[in-house]
């Protein structure tokens, strides 16, 4: 589980270096990648397209919708898109 700087932290009753912290840390590193690699996705879709919707990519990318609200959302903090009800669309001047 993450702690106050964003490092993983396991807690369990075991000794700090058992295999199970290591499958812990090594879940979170594969959540990331796909976090990446979602939003490289997203970011496809919206530049090709110029509109993207939540319940759409959640189907196309096998993810929650609350988990790509989330994506939207950093990618919008990024200037990368703009949210929309349901979705996201191209910032203003940018091309598809």
């Amino acid at each position: 589980m993450p702690n106050d700087t964003g490092s993983i932290v396991c807690q369990h009753s075991g000794p700090p270096n058992d295999r199970y912290c290591s499958n812990v840390i090594a879940s979170s590193n594969i959540a990331a990648m796909l976090a990446v690699e979602r939003r490289r996705r997203i970011a496809e879709i919206i530049r090709s397209r110029g509109v993207v919707a939540v319940a759409e990519m959640a189907e196309t990318l096998g993810a929650s919708e609350i988990t790509l609200r989330r994506d939207l959302r950093v990618m919008a903090g990024q200037g990368l898109l703009m949210r929309t009800h349901g979705g996201a669309v191209l910032p203003a001047g940018a091309r598809p």
